[in-house]
């Protein structure tokens, strides 16, 4: 599982290319960042994968969200501005799968964390997206 699951944390290579080919004149040095992120997301992903929330805490952390305006959702860092909009219905898609799928607890997916590496390398060496 472990193995599979880093294997997976990397992009993939058509991917890689087509990235690095449509980002090359916008960002110099593309193809290194996205090396980089998907080399430094692989031990995330393995770390993360292993992590087991129980449900009841994954429904008072939707409730939770559920309750607070779209602004306070987005003073955390993991939801901002982005996503402060949506992540209410997110909540509602996950309760009625684990409604209909139950279980005692969830996997944390390891998705996201990649992007974000690239972000801040990004960011980190001036540019904007």
């Amino acid at each position: 599982f472990m193995v599979m699951t880093g294997g997976m944390a990397g992009i993939a290579g058509t991917v890689f290319v087509l990235y690095a080919t449509i980002l090359k004149d916008a960002i110099p040095g593309i193809a290194g960042h996205l090396m980089v992120a998907s080399i430094l997301g692989a031990p995330a992903a393995l770390l993360i994968s292993q992590l087991m929330v129980p449900v009841a805490s994954m429904r008072e952390i939707s409730a939770t969200l559920s309750r607070l305006s779209q602004e306070e959702r987005a003073r955390f860092p993991c939801i901002g501005h982005e996503r402060a909009d949506l992540v209410v219905a997110g909540c509602a898609i996950l309760e009625a799968i684990m409604d209909i799928w139950p279980a005692k607890t969830l996997g944390v997916a390891d998705r996201g964390i990649r992007e974000g590496i690239l972000r801040s390398l990004m960011a980190r060496d001036g540019h904007t997206i």
